[in-house]
């Protein structure tokens, strides 16, 4: 065991902290969203199912985590409830309107009480019980390391939200709803765990499911569950995957996870016919600052794509700046990707995201800019077609690797292209696949 616990390489950098103001626009932010939700608040019949996911902007819409599901239940007792994140201070207002207009929707703050809700912005009174001496690991004492991570308010908002889950159910259970089904949007973050230990522990019949309606992101540990999350309860019954490919790396730290195959909803649109005009170049960028500015960087310097159209997808969260694009024949697109990418002839992107898996069953060959580990080892741990993703060394390689792509014919047949997108996505009614609205 010893010899397994070997530490290499130990990079030290310095704690991220928030500063007084930071906390202090955190909590009126928070405030601000309880305060509406009890204005706005609606009467919700106490027998009930719940479907979570997060809303980005001033957007109602569902689509983006669970593509038409939402409309396939209008007629069922089911409501969507979100978690306002990146939304306007401005819009709040507007958006409580429209969520207490929404008939399926409302906001988990309206049900939790003043006391519970304070519980949760002021959490870190109570965190002197867990300064204390922890078990050393081997000889190594970690309890310095262990408690600065827990007073650290890095990661403030997020707490908020995790325990606000918590009080929610709690909330729930003292007044008297019966919750059928729950669906959360599964990730496995603090978020989550506030979320399903709630519902564990106040509603233990109740049905609950995990959904990871997205790909295989290696870099991020937390969404394949360890054996003590399950033991303590913090995570849901039962996870959701979407496609074949997924479930061996799923279980990757704990075999015994009960794992169930369902629909692929938000990428409903890859059993659609392709398209057979393809002259794109185009780049995304996701929620990873660092990768996003690297892969701007090397997009604007290369020399194959100057004066070549070339349309950026942003991720809706990111605030991007389009100054940041030196040629003018690039181009930002708010185009949805599913159509950007069915007209593309090789697509640009790197990081953690869904879209090259959606690119390479598309048929679209996806060029990673720069030698990016968790990413290629994310793409391997699917077994993904190494015919339709390649990892550029240097920029040197990447325009060679672009010149050589564009001039290139289709590189799948797409006999060969539908059966891959079967091992990735879960597109077709089965008896195999869980139905979610029969659960309702």
């Amino acid at each position: 065991m010893k010899k397994k616990f070997l530490v290499k390489n130990i990079v030290i950098k310095n704690e991220i902290k928030r500063s007084i103001i930071e906390v202090i626009a955190i909590i009126f932010y928070r405030v601000y969203i309880f305060i509406l939700a009890k204005i706005y608040k609606k009467s919700i019949y106490p027998r009930i199912s719940i479907v979570d996911y997060f809303l980005v902007g001033n957007n109602l819409s569902t689509k983006r985590y669970y593509g038409d599901l939402e409309n396939r239940i209008k007629n069922k007792n089911v409501f969507f409830v979100p978690t306002i994140i990146n939304t306007n201070v401005i819009d709040l207002i507007s958006l409580a309107k429209k969520i207490k207009l929404k008939k399926n929707s409302f906001l988990k703050e309206s049900i939790i009480s003043v006391d519970y809700f304070l519980n949760s912005i002021f959490y870190f009174f109570r965190l002197k019980k867990f300064n204390r001496k922890y078990n050393n690991i081997l000889e190594y004492d970690f309890t310095k390391i262990i408690f600065d991570e827990i007073k650290c308010l890095k990661n403030y908002n997020t707490i908020i939200i995790a325990l606000n889950n918590y009080f929610f159910f709690k909330s729930l259970k003292e007044k008297n709803f019966e919750i059928k089904t729950s669906i959360n949007w599964f990730e496995n973050t603090a978020v989550d765990k506030g979320w399903n230990f709630g519902l564990n522990k106040f509603f233990k019949k109740t049905n609950s499911f995990g959904y990871q309606g997205f790909t295989c992101y290696k870099d991020f540990l937390c969404l394949d569950p360890v054996k003590h999350e399950v033991r303590y309860q913090l995570i849901p019954k039962k996870i959701v995957i979407i496609g074949k490919k997924y479930l061996k790396p799923k279980i990757e730290f704990y075999k015994k996870l009960k794992i169930l195959q369902g629909f692929a909803y938000r990428f409903s649109y890859l059993s659609e016919t392709y398209s057979k005009k393809k002259n794109l170049i185009l780049v995304s960028l996701n929620l990873d600052n660092k990768i996003n500015k690297d892969i701007v960087n090397i997009v604007n310097k290369s020399q194959f794509l100057k004066k070549k159209r070339v349309v950026f997808k942003i991720h809706p969260a990111l605030k991007f700046c389009k100054k940041d694009l030196i040629d003018k024949n690039h181009i930002i697109s708010n185009e949805p990707f599913k159509d950007l990418i069915k007209k593309s002839k090789v697509f640009i992107t790197a990081g953690t995201s869904s879209t090259m898996v959606e690119s390479i069953c598309n048929g679209v060959p996806v060029v990673i800019p720069f030698k990016d580990d968790m990413t290629e080892f994310s793409l391997k741990s699917i077994d993904s077609p190494k015919q339709l993703y390649k990892v550029c060394k240097n920029e040197k390689n990447f325009d060679k690797t672009l010149s050589y792509l564009l001039k290139k014919n289709s590189i799948y047949s797409l006999k060969k292209l539908n059966k891959i997108k079967n091992n990735y996505f879960n597109l077709h009614k089965s008896h195999k696949l869980i139905d979610f609205r029969k659960l309702f």
